[in-house]
């Protein structure tokens, strides 16, 4: 048995809950990790950002009075941070595109 196969045994294992051919658990466990840690930190944080979204969303659509020079808008602000979000991540997803395997659906 090589690294590589190995290593997708694991993988297999972590993202699907399959070892070999064989189905071990009915659910991947990387959903139980990913769902336990956050659901941990929103306790942690004390449902800070539940509680607070309304007055994010307030925050995110207010005027201002009068605009200073050299002044955005939280909504410019926002679609400014997005948009480079998106960018990097559309170049870092095509060299996975272009190979196949499971990065390439994220």
């Amino acid at each position: 048995m090589t690294l590589l196969d190995r290593v997708t045994l694991v993988s297999d294992f972590i993202w699907g809950g399959v070892w070999g051919d064989t189905q071990v658990l009915p659910f991947p466990p990387m959903v139980i990790v990913l769902l336990g840690a956050g659901i941990l930190f929103m306790v942690r944080l004390k449902f800070y950002p539940i509680l607070n979204l309304p007055a994010a969303f307030a925050g995110l659509f207010k005027k201002s009075d009068e605009p200073g020079e050299g002044e955005i808008s939280p909504f410019a602000a926002l679609s400014t941070a997005l948009s480079g979000q998106v960018g990097t991540g559309n170049l870092a997803g095509s060299r996975p595109q272009s190979l196949g395997g499971p990065g390439a659906l994220f």
